[in-house]
C-alpha cells in the first residue's frame, strides 16, 4: 500500500524513487486505473467511429449529389470537410485528455491518501476538458511557429527565399532541405550557422516538451486555465529538467523491458494464434498505459513538495478530500428555557395542574 505520509516526508530526489511511488500508487488502486484505461479505449473507439461514419456519409452525399464524381472536391465541399475533421480531432482529443486528467486525479488523490473511484473522478475532470484541450491547441500551435521560425532562418542562411516552400514538390529546382544547406554552403560560417540553430531548435523542444509534464496535473489539481497552466508548468519543472528526464526515460526503459519479456513470453506460449496474442498485446497495452499518467502526477507533486512545501492536508484541502466540520448552532433563550424545563419538572407542573 502508498503511505501518503512518507511521500510527503521523504520526497524523491532520483529516478528510482519516482518509479518506487508510481509503482506504488498503482499497487494501491489497481482496479481504478485498469477501468479508466478500459473507458478511455472504449470510447476513443467510439469516437473515431462515429467520426469516420460521419465523414464517410459526407463523401457518400457528395458522390450521389454530384453523378459525374470523379474524386476531386469542390470548393464548396473542402470547407464542410475541413469543419468536420477538425471537429473530429477536437472530439478524440477532448475524450484522450479527460481520461489522461482522471488517471493522473486518480493518482494525485492516492498521494493525499484519498479513495478515488473511475467514475467520479471522469466526472470532476470532465469539467476542466475544454482547459485541456486548450492548453494542447497552445502547446502545438508554440511548437509549429517557432518550427516555422526555424524554417524561415535556415532559408535566410542558406540563400533561398518565401518561394522555396511553394516550390517544394518542383523536381526543376534543388532540394532546400537542412542536408542540402549545409551542402550548399560555401562558407564555413554559414553552415556553422545552420548546424547552430538547427541544434538550438532541438534543445528547444525537448525542454519545452519536459517542462510541460506539469500542465496536465496543474489544470487537474489547481483549475486553472490554459495559459496559465504553460506557465505554471514552465516555472515549476524547469528546477528539476534532469530529474524529468531521466525519471521520463527510466520509466519508459522499464515499460519497454517489460514489453519486451511479455512479448517473447506471449509468443511463445502461443504459436500460430493471432487473434489471442492480439488479445494479449491489447490487455498488455491497457496495463501499462496508466504508469505515463502516474509519473506525471508523481513528479508534479514531488517538485511542489520540494520547492513550495506542499503538504498532504494541503492536498487534501485542494482536492476537496477533507471539508471543515460544521460549526454547531448559537444558543438562544428559547433553548436556555427548554433546558431548564426538565422531564422531572414537567411532571410535576402536570400534577399540579390536575
Amino acid at each position: 500500500m502508498h503511505d501518503a505520509n512518507a511521500f510527503f516526508s521523504n520526497p524523491a530526489t532520483n529516478p528510482c524513487g519516482v518509479i518506487f511511488h508510481v509503482i506504488k500508487i498503482y499497487i494501491t488502486q489497481w482496479s481504478t486505473f485498469l477501468s479508466l484505461a478500459l473507458l478511455q479505449a472504449v470510447s476513443l473507439f467510439a469516437t473515431s467511429t462515429v467520426s469516420s461514419v460521419i465523414i464517410g456519409s459526407f463523401f457518400f452525399f457528395v458522390a450521389i449529389r454530384n453523378s459525374g464524381y470523379d474524386g476531386s472536391l469542390a470548393s464548396e465541399v473542402v470547407i464542410p470537410l475541413l469543419l468536420l475533421i477538425f471537429a473530429s480531432s477536437i472530439a478524440i482529443g477532448w475524450v484522450w485528455s479527460i481520461y489522461t486528467g482522471a488517471m493522473i486525479r486518480a493518482a494525485v488523490e492516492i498521494c493525499a491518501g484519498g479513495t478515488p473511484s473511475a467514475c467520479p473522478t471522469v466526472a470532476i475532470v470532465s469539467k476542466r476538458g475544454c482547459n485541456m484541450i486548450g492548453f494542447q491547441f497552445l502547446f502545438g500551435l508554440l511548437i509549429c511557429g517557432s518550427a516555422l521560425i526555424v524554417r524561415l532562418v535556415l532559408n535566410w542562411l542558406g540563400g533561398g527565399d518565401a518561394e522555396d516552400d511553394d516550390d517544394f514538390y518542383n523536381d526543376n529546382k534543388p532540394s532546400s532541405s537542412v542536408y542540402s544547406m549545409l551542402q550548399s554552403s560555401s562558407e564555413p560560417l554559414s553552415s556553422g550557422a545552420i548546424f547552430l540553430v538547427c541544434l538550438s531548435y532541438a534543445v528547444f523542444v525537448f525542454i519545452i516538451n519536459i517542462s510541460m509534464i506539469g500542465a496536465i496535473p496543474t489544470i487537474v489539481v489547481e483549475d486553472t486555465s490554459s495559459c496559465s497552466a504553460l506557465l505554471r508548468s514552465w516555472n515549476l519543472c524547469r528546477k528539476s529538467i534532469c530529474l524529468i528526464f531521466l525519471s521520463v526515460s527510466s520509466v519508459n526503459l522499464l515499460n519497454t523491458f517489460i514489453g519486451f519479456i511479455f512479448w517473447a513470453v506471449t509468443t511463445a506460449t502461443i504459436d500460430r494464434l493471432s487473434a489471442l496474442l492480439f488479445a494479449a498485446v491489447v490487455v498488455f497495452n491497457f496495463v501499462i498505459l496508466p504508469i505515463t499518467m502516474i509519473t506525471a502526477a508523481v513528479l508534479y507533486l514531488t517538485l511542489r513538495v520540494r520547492f513550495e512545501g506542499l503538504t498532504q492536508s494541503e492536498l487534501s484541502e485542494a482536492l476537496l478530500l477533507t471539508r471543515p466540520q460544521p460549526s454547531a448552532p448559537f444558543a438562544t433563550d428559547d433553548d436556555d428555557d427548554n433546558d431548564k424545563v426538565t422531564p422531572l419538572l414537567q411532571a410535576e407542573l402536570v400534577t399540579e395542574v390536575v
